[in-house]
């Protein structure tokens, strides 16, 4: 009997394990297209700061920051737009081909219309236009985790950003 016991005891402690790994729903293209945000409520100018991935079926992307007001879910204006290409493979998302926007030099406004941002980067002969990122998410697949890997000393860098699907 007491045999038994201890049997019972070590499937249940082998289930339990089993039960405690890190499993990872598998992420597809397919869970990726469409808009994914982040906001934060800005008090200083009583607006949301939204970012903003939009990840087309034809392997193109758009990262916005722009502004909102907080009982309306329409854009007031932006402050940058990166456009290019990626590509999913397993965990590592692939940005390429990068095209970068932000306010015009001598603007002193917070955000302006999307048309009315200038072309920052790439320049002519720019090699060096793409990043690697590891994504992961939650088990509905509505959190997106995009970690930007290791920053080195003294480096501005970003943390895991998470953002939630919207569309």
């Amino acid at each position: 009997m007491i045999k038994i016991k201890k049997a019972a005891l070590k499937v249940a402690f082998i289930f339990f394990l089993a039960s405690c790994s890190d499993i990872k729903p598998e992420f597809t293209s397919q869970n990726l297209y469409g808009t994914w945000e982040q906001s934060q409520f800005n008090p200083e100018v009583q607006l949301f700061n939204v970012n903003a991935f939009i990840f087309k079926d034809n392997g193109t992307f758009e990262n916005r920051g722009s502004f909102r007001q907080q009982d309306i879910q329409i854009d007031l204006g932006y402050y940058f737009l990166t456009t290019g290409n990626y590509v999913l493979n397993g965990n590592k998302l692939i940005f390429s081909s990068l095209t970068y926007y932000t306010l015009p030099e001598d603007s002193d406004q917070l955000y302006v219309l999307l048309e009315e941002l200038v072309q920052l980067f790439p320049e002519e002969g720019d090699e060096n236009n793409n990043f690697q990122v590891e994504i992961s998410t939650n088990s509905s697949k509505n959190e997106l985790t995009l970690d930007y890997g290791h920053c080195p000393p003294n480096a501005l860098c970003l943390g895991p950003q998470t953002f939630f699907k919207v569309r």
